[in-house]
């Protein structure tokens, strides 16, 4: 297939220029997600042979950031679970956060778990019991509180229950 700049008339006005701008747009915002480095709208440019201008594409990154309602990724679980040792000064290879990320994981299985907790709380609950069964202590809530002010400690104090019941089933640890 050869490309060329002349636009191709696809669906109601929809050109395969328009869609390669589309499209070049797409893949710059998922760089700019996962790589360290990315190419500049120029270089997407000349990777699409010109089709499309460099602000031609920082407009449509705009029109797809906008559609998506400035969401570009959706965290898991798990990134609140890093975040959350992180703060708390937990070594991200030790035990707790290895029990805590086996806990959050298993509590995937469950879509009843899933439906009932939110990705933060389950993150904050699995670190609460992590802590608990490795360490034989408990997680001060100021502490959570002041790295998620937001976070509200009664559901993460049922979500813990909740992890509990999940892992006296299949115990892991």
């Amino acid at each position: 297939m050869i490309f060329t700049s002349d636009p191709i008339p696809l669906r109601q006005g929809v050109t395969s220029c328009m869609l390669q701008l589309l499209a070049a747009a797409c893949l710059s915002l998922a760089s700019k997600q996962e790589e360290v480095l990315q190419p500049t709208p120029e270089e997407w440019s000349a990777i699409a042979a010109g089709a499309f201008t460099a602000p031609d594409l920082l407009s449509m990154e705009a029109v797809v950031l906008g559609s998506l309602g400035w969401r570009g990724r959706t965290p898991t679980g798990y990134v609140f679970l890093q975040l959350l040792s992180f703060g708390l000064g937990l070594d991200c290879g030790g035990r707790a956060f290895n029990v805590a990320r086996q806990l959050l994981e298993r509590s995937l299985l469950d879509l009843g778990f899933v439906l009932r907790h939110d990705y933060l709380t389950a993150a904050a609950a699995s670190l609460v019991t992590s802590v608990r069964r490795t360490q034989g202590g408990m997680l001060e809530p100021a502490k959570l509180q002041a790295l998620a002010p937001f976070l509200r400690m009664e559901d993460v104090s049922r979500c813990a229950v909740h992890m509990e019941k999940l892992q006296d089933s299949d115990v892991i640890i």
